[in-house]
């Protein structure tokens, strides 16, 4: 398992979910989690310490752990299947028992940060979903250039990330995705990035 921290919550205005973005900073891997807007602003007060006038879902299910003296010890994001993430969390009463509840993986997210439990993801999770920004080396970028496939002919050489939309990037070739998706990850576009992601996920399970 590796060790990933919340680093950041953005809104994609092309779509109606949020992304949570995880990253393992060791092996500067993100990990992009599409999640609902009632858990993106369960996360969000948790990441910005906000206040609330009466305790939210996440910090009610914290309270009452609390008041049975049980702690959440970490959770795992534990799979990836068909583009779902699952989590697990860990919890430990007074007497030192261990317990294993399923839970969504943003719900997890949004509890692990009220009781500041450690995230960790397994390494399967982490290869097939996880996105890690190329270095850039303009030797090998020129000999990329070079040995790619030639771009469509309808196909722009300059596209603005922040204009890019689900149904436009599927019309973009898997060479123009994956120069995106490295750009959306330098640019921390991080929303950018997911959906390219999974469009080259998607084409690779089609395939």
């Amino acid at each position: 398992m590796s060790v990933v921290e919340v680093t950041l919550l953005k809104t994609n205005e092309f779509n109606p979910h949020y992304v949570v973005i995880l990253v393992q900073p060791d092996e500067n891997i993100y990990l992009p989690i599409m999640i609902d807007a009632a858990v993106a602003y369960a996360i969000d007060v948790a990441l910005k310490r906000v206040a609330t006038a009466r305790p939210l879902t996440h910090d009610l299910l914290k309270n009452i752990l609390s008041a049975y003296n049980i702690t959440v010890k970490e959770v795992i994001i534990s799979d990836f299947r068909d583009s779902v993430f699952y989590a697990t969390i860990v919890c430990v009463d007074e007497n030192g028992e261990v317990k294993e509840f399923d839970s969504r993986a943003s719900d997890a997210i949004a509890l692990a940060l009220r009781t500041n439990a450690p995230i960790y993801a397994h390494r399967f999770v982490l290869d097939e979903a996880g996105m890690t920004p190329q270095v850039e080396n303009k030797e090998k970028d020129t000999d990329a250039r070079s040995s790619a496939s030639p771009t469509k002919p309808d196909e722009p050489e300059d596209v603005n990330l922040e204009d890019l939309s689900p149904e436009y990037i599927k019309h973009l070739s898997e060479e123009k995705l994956k120069q995106l998706l490295d750009e959306a990850v330098k640019k921390e576009l991080y929303e950018i990035a997911a959906l390219i992601h999974e469009e080259l996920k998607r084409r690779q399970r089609d395939s």
